[in-house]
């Protein structure tokens, strides 16, 4: 089985190696991917701005040791590293504050009786 191995890239030395997926466990993956997305969208909102606000608690409780990997991994300065986990854990409480008006239906006007838009998820991004 072929694996991929982390480098820092200051150093060259080896961080760590992982085993590498062949495309059965891809296609394993996505499939248990897109089915914890239906799971999510059926999530109520509520639960999850709760889950994304303990995400970014714990984002800020395990800073040092995400930014050390940030580090080690990209070879990304340590300050830098830190503010890239501080402002994702900021922008995990922005979300969760702001997402409820951003999702709510918006009337709009139109000759119908009534029109809104509407914001429906629509799976998971692959990026």
């Amino acid at each position: 089985m072929s694996e991929v191995v982390t480098r820092d890239p200051a150093t060259g030395g080896e961080l760590r190696r992982y085993p590498a997926h062949d495309d059965a466990a891809v296609e394993r993956a996505l499939a248990d991917v897109h089915a914890a997305g239906q799971r999510w969208r059926a999530t109520p909102l509520a639960e999850r701005l709760a889950m994304l606000r303990h995400a970014g608690k714990l984002l800020t409780e395990r800073r040092d040791g995400y930014a050390a990997l940030i580090t080690a991994e990209m070879g990304k300065p340590l300050a830098e590293a830190v503010a890239e986990v501080d402002k994702s854990a900021w922008n995990c409480r922005v979300v969760a504050d702001l997402a409820p008006g951003w999702l709510a239906d918006q009337p709009i006007e139109s000759s119908a009786a009534r029109s809104w838009v509407s914001y429906e998820p629509l799976g998971v991004v692959f990026a």
